[in-house]
């Protein structure tokens, strides 16, 4: 009897084939966050039981080709499958995101809310990660579209990423 692979859509494997189609064109950007390190631990206030918003982003090496961004946050190992905690993209290139901020247009997140959701806390904690990615052009598309359908166009439109890690 021949066993069937589950197969889930995960916003990593998408992220990688992304920036391996056009390594040789993408540049690294360094994100940081002026309330908590690279590898850290995120302040509670930014959780979803507290306030609920997201921490503030700084973006260097952001090109001067930019139009636009895109911003994610990925909860790396949760159950089962990596869970998108936010999606946001069409933002202005700027270089820094406030706490709270609300430009951009937000997409479906896992827990089907259109916007952020912070880390849930004890028992769901675990390693997580923002991604920002600098666009070519803006993607144009819906609020509340899907990650999916938010990371397939980063294939044409990447010019830069960077990463955040850190742990709630």
């Amino acid at each position: 009897m021949a066993h069937r692979q589950l197969s889930l859509p995960l916003v990593s494997a998408s992220l990688s084939q992304a920036c391996v189609c056009h390594s040789e064109r993408v540049l690294p950007l360094r994100l940081s966050s002026c309330a908590f390190p690279r590898g850290g631990v995120l302040p509670s206030e930014y959780s979803y039981a507290a306030s609920n918003t997201n921490p503030p982003l700084r973006i260097d090496g952001l090109p001067e080709t930019a139009r636009s961004l895109m911003i994610l946050l990925e909860h790396r190992n949760a159950p089962i499958a990596p869970r998108t905690h936010w999606i946001c993209w069409d933002i202005p290139p700027i270089l820094e995101i406030q706490a709270g901020d609300q430009r951009g247009k937000p997409g479906r997140n896992d827990f089907l809310i259109n916007g952020y959701t912070g880390p849930l806390g004890q028992p769901f904690s675990g390693s997580f990660c923002f991604f920002v990615f600098a666009l070519r052009r803006p993607l144009h598309l819906p609020v509340g579209a899907s990650c999916y359908q938010a990371m397939r166009s980063l294939t044409t439109e990447l010019l830069s990423f960077g990463e955040l890690p850190f742990y709630a």
